[in-house]
Order: structure tokens, then C-alpha cells, then sequence
């Protein structure tokens, strides 16, 4: 089998969902001073904090430090 042709076009079917959690700072992080670079702006929304500007992504579902696995 060379391929998958099922004959369907690739855009139907299940969306694919993302979810992400940001990791709580572990010890070394605190030690250091290292400053969190993801800030959860709502149930879907993200800030990257970098340089020379802020950038908002979204996805499905976000989780903050406090969310447990």
C-alpha cells in the first residue's frame, strides 16, 4: 500500500482540539528568579511575554499553574 485513499476530501472528519497547561515553576526556577514567560489571559487565550512585542494565541482549552494534570 503505497497511500491512504479513502476517498475522502482531508478537511472532513474530527478537528483536532489543543489544550495546553503551563507548567508550575519548580524549585530551580524560583531559586534563579526566573520570571514566567506565559501568562493565561482567559479559558482559551495565552500571552507569550518576549521581545519587541507581546504576542496573544488561542486554543481550545488552557490551563494554569494551578490546574492540576
Amino acid at each position: 500500500m503505497t497511500g491512504h485513499d479513502d476517498g475522502k476530501d482531508s478537511g472532513e472528519g474530527d478537528a483536532i482540539k489543543v489544550f495546553v497547561r503551563i507548567r508550575p515553576p519548580d524549585s530551580y526556577d524560583t531559586d534563579i528568579g526566573q520570571v514566567l514567560a506565559l501568562k493565561v489571559l482567559d479559558e482559551t487565550s495565552l500571552v507569550m511575554n518576549s521581545k519587541p512585542e507581546s504576542r496573544v494565541f488561542t486554543f481550545d482549552k488552557v490551563a494554569d499553574v494551578t490546574s492540576t494534570q
